[in-house]
Protein backbone atom coordinates (compact mmCIF):
# COMPACT_ATOMS: atom_id res chain seq x y z
CA UNK A 1 0.00 0.00 0.00
CA UNK A 2 2.88 2.26 1.07
CA UNK A 3 4.48 1.31 -2.28
CA UNK A 4 1.53 2.03 -4.28
CA UNK A 5 0.49 5.34 -2.96
CA UNK A 6 4.18 6.68 -2.81
CA UNK A 7 4.80 5.37 -6.90
CA UNK A 8 1.07 7.27 -7.54
CA UNK A 9 1.76 10.40 -6.16
CA UNK A 10 5.61 11.20 -6.68
CA UNK A 11 6.58 10.74 -3.75
CA UNK A 12 9.96 9.33 -3.04
CA UNK A 13 10.03 6.05 -0.44
CA UNK A 14 12.42 3.90 1.64
CA UNK A 15 11.02 1.32 3.68
CA UNK A 16 12.84 0.23 6.71
CA UNK A 17 11.66 -3.54 8.57
CA UNK A 18 13.47 -4.19 11.79
CA UNK A 19 13.45 -7.31 13.66
CA UNK A 20 12.83 -7.40 17.50
CA UNK A 21 14.47 -4.12 18.42
CA UNK A 22 16.48 -4.22 22.21
CA UNK A 23 19.01 -2.69 23.55
CA UNK A 24 21.97 -0.62 22.97
CA UNK A 25 24.58 -3.52 22.24
CA UNK A 26 27.31 -1.85 24.76
CA UNK A 27 25.15 -0.23 27.32
CA UNK A 28 22.03 -2.55 27.23
CA UNK A 29 20.51 1.17 27.18
CA UNK A 30 16.70 0.78 26.02
CA UNK A 31 13.74 3.07 27.10
CA UNK A 32 11.36 0.28 26.31
CA UNK A 33 10.79 -2.76 27.85
CA UNK A 34 8.40 -5.53 26.08
CA UNK A 35 9.60 -8.62 24.41
CA UNK A 36 12.84 -9.99 25.71
CA UNK A 37 12.61 -7.86 28.56
CA UNK A 38 8.72 -9.31 29.86
CA UNK A 39 9.99 -12.85 29.86
CA UNK A 40 13.09 -11.93 31.47
CA UNK A 41 10.65 -10.11 34.05
CA UNK A 42 8.45 -13.07 34.53
CA UNK A 43 11.06 -15.57 34.94
CA UNK A 44 12.78 -13.07 37.89
CA UNK A 45 8.91 -12.44 39.62
CA UNK A 46 8.39 -16.53 39.33
CA UNK A 47 11.73 -16.73 40.81
CA UNK A 48 11.37 -14.25 43.72
CA UNK A 49 8.11 -15.48 44.41
CA UNK A 50 9.01 -18.91 44.58
CA UNK A 51 12.17 -17.92 47.15
CA UNK A 52 9.68 -15.24 49.22
CA UNK A 53 7.68 -18.40 50.04
CA UNK A 54 9.52 -21.68 50.37
CA UNK A 55 12.76 -19.76 51.75
CA UNK A 56 14.66 -22.03 49.26
CA UNK A 57 16.07 -22.28 45.65
CA UNK A 58 13.57 -24.47 43.37
CA UNK A 59 14.08 -27.88 43.72
CA UNK A 60 13.33 -29.83 40.20
CA UNK A 61 10.30 -27.51 39.08
CA UNK A 62 9.61 -27.50 35.65
CA UNK A 63 7.65 -24.54 34.04
CA UNK A 64 5.93 -25.18 30.58
CA UNK A 65 5.86 -22.48 28.51
CA UNK A 66 4.37 -21.90 24.82
CA UNK A 67 6.25 -21.79 21.39
CA UNK A 68 8.46 -23.42 19.50
CA UNK A 69 11.69 -24.45 20.51
CA UNK A 70 13.43 -24.00 17.46
CA UNK A 71 11.33 -20.69 16.54
CA UNK A 72 13.77 -18.15 15.15
CA UNK A 73 13.49 -14.68 17.42
CA UNK A 74 15.22 -12.39 15.47
CA UNK A 75 16.58 -9.84 18.05
CA UNK A 76 18.49 -6.45 16.57
CA UNK A 77 20.00 -3.81 18.98
CA UNK A 78 19.28 -0.39 18.88
CA UNK A 79 22.38 0.83 17.76
CA UNK A 80 22.90 -1.37 14.83
CA UNK A 81 18.89 -0.69 13.74
CA UNK A 82 20.16 3.20 14.12
CA UNK A 83 23.27 2.73 12.54
CA UNK A 84 21.81 0.70 9.37
CA UNK A 85 18.68 3.40 8.82
CA UNK A 86 21.23 6.51 8.62
CA UNK A 87 23.60 5.17 6.01
CA UNK A 88 20.82 3.69 4.01
CA UNK A 89 19.68 7.54 4.42
CA UNK A 90 23.07 8.70 3.26
CA UNK A 91 22.51 6.85 0.02
CA UNK A 92 21.10 8.29 -2.94
CA UNK A 93 20.87 4.75 -4.54
CA UNK A 94 18.77 3.29 -1.73
CA UNK A 95 15.63 5.42 -2.51
CA UNK A 96 12.53 3.23 -3.50
CA UNK A 97 14.13 0.06 -1.84
CA UNK A 98 12.88 -2.25 1.12
CA UNK A 99 15.36 -3.10 4.08
CA UNK A 100 15.05 -5.71 6.27
CA UNK A 101 17.36 -4.42 9.56
CA UNK A 102 17.44 -7.98 10.82
CA UNK A 103 19.56 -10.44 12.23
CA UNK A 104 21.08 -13.02 9.65
CA UNK A 105 21.74 -15.37 12.42
CA UNK A 106 18.80 -15.39 15.12
CA UNK A 107 18.81 -17.54 17.93
CA UNK A 108 16.43 -20.45 18.00
CA UNK A 109 14.37 -19.68 20.98
CA UNK A 110 15.46 -22.33 22.96
CA UNK A 111 18.47 -21.00 22.62
CA UNK A 112 17.63 -17.77 24.14
CA UNK A 113 15.92 -19.43 26.81
CA UNK A 114 19.32 -21.54 28.30
CA UNK A 115 21.00 -17.74 27.89
CA UNK A 116 18.34 -16.21 29.78
CA UNK A 117 18.25 -19.01 32.63
CA UNK A 118 21.68 -19.03 33.06
CA UNK A 119 22.57 -15.48 33.18
CA UNK A 120 19.31 -15.49 35.83
CA UNK A 121 20.91 -17.97 37.90
CA UNK A 122 17.74 -19.78 38.25
CA UNK A 123 18.75 -23.23 39.34
CA UNK A 124 16.84 -26.02 40.18
CA UNK A 125 13.65 -24.90 37.66
CA UNK A 126 13.28 -26.25 34.11
CA UNK A 127 11.16 -24.07 31.41
CA UNK A 128 10.17 -26.42 28.92
CA UNK A 129 8.98 -25.24 25.81
CA UNK A 130 5.72 -26.94 24.06
CA UNK A 131 4.21 -26.40 20.85
CA UNK A 132 0.75 -27.61 22.54
CA UNK A 133 0.55 -25.79 25.43
CA UNK A 134 -3.12 -24.72 25.45
CA UNK A 135 -4.58 -27.56 25.10
CA UNK A 136 -3.09 -29.13 28.41
CA UNK A 137 -4.06 -28.15 32.41
CA UNK A 138 -2.01 -25.57 33.41
CA UNK A 139 -0.62 -24.99 36.71
CA UNK A 140 -0.82 -21.22 38.46
CA UNK A 141 2.44 -20.12 37.40
CA UNK A 142 2.19 -21.62 33.71
CA UNK A 143 -1.36 -19.94 33.64
CA UNK A 144 0.41 -16.64 34.47
CA UNK A 145 3.28 -16.72 32.59
CA UNK A 146 0.56 -17.34 29.63
CA UNK A 147 -1.53 -14.50 30.56
CA UNK A 148 1.18 -11.96 30.70
CA UNK A 149 3.12 -13.07 27.30
CA UNK A 150 -0.13 -13.83 25.20
CA UNK A 151 0.64 -10.97 22.88
CA UNK A 152 3.72 -12.29 21.88
CA UNK A 153 3.05 -15.61 20.72
CA UNK A 154 3.38 -14.87 16.78
CA UNK A 155 6.99 -14.74 17.68
CA UNK A 156 7.40 -17.99 19.83
CA UNK A 157 5.67 -19.93 16.99
CA UNK A 158 7.89 -18.34 13.79
CA UNK A 159 10.75 -19.87 11.85
CA UNK A 160 10.87 -17.09 9.28
CA UNK A 161 14.06 -15.88 8.33
CA UNK A 162 14.26 -12.63 6.44
CA UNK A 163 15.86 -11.52 3.15
CA UNK A 164 18.57 -9.05 4.50
CA UNK A 165 20.29 -8.85 1.46
CA UNK A 166 19.66 -5.49 0.43
CA UNK A 167 20.48 -4.18 3.86
CA UNK A 168 23.92 -6.30 3.58
CA UNK A 169 24.51 -4.81 0.03
CA UNK A 170 23.95 -1.36 1.45
CA UNK A 171 26.04 -1.49 4.67
CA UNK A 172 28.97 -3.21 2.61
CA UNK A 173 32.19 -1.19 3.18
CA UNK A 174 31.36 0.32 6.63
CA UNK A 175 31.63 -1.25 9.71
CA UNK A 176 28.37 -2.19 10.56
CA UNK A 177 27.15 -5.36 11.44
CA UNK A 178 24.68 -7.18 13.83
CA UNK A 179 25.82 -7.96 16.67
CA UNK A 180 25.61 -11.69 16.70
CA UNK A 181 23.14 -13.01 20.25
CA UNK A 182 25.92 -14.19 22.26
CA UNK A 183 26.36 -14.82 26.38
CA UNK A 184 27.88 -11.26 26.53
CA UNK A 185 25.15 -9.66 24.91
CA UNK A 186 22.02 -10.69 26.33
CA UNK A 187 24.33 -10.31 30.28
CA UNK A 188 24.65 -6.61 28.61
CA UNK A 189 20.36 -6.45 27.66
CA UNK A 190 19.28 -7.96 30.88
CA UNK A 191 21.61 -6.07 33.68
CA UNK A 192 20.74 -2.83 32.06
CA UNK A 193 16.92 -4.03 32.52
CA UNK A 194 17.55 -4.96 36.11
CA UNK A 195 19.16 -2.75 37.77
CA UNK A 196 16.05 -0.17 35.94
Amino acid sequence: LVIKYAKSNDISFTIYRPGIIVGDSRTGATYKFDNLYLFVKVLLNIKNSFINHNGADFNNVTIRVPGDPYALINLVTIDYVADAIVAILKKRECVGNIFHITNPNPPRLCELRDLVMTLLEIKGMHVKIDRELEQKSLNTVEKLFLRQTRSYYPYLFSKLRFDSSNTQKALKGTAIICPAVTKELVKVLIDFAVSH
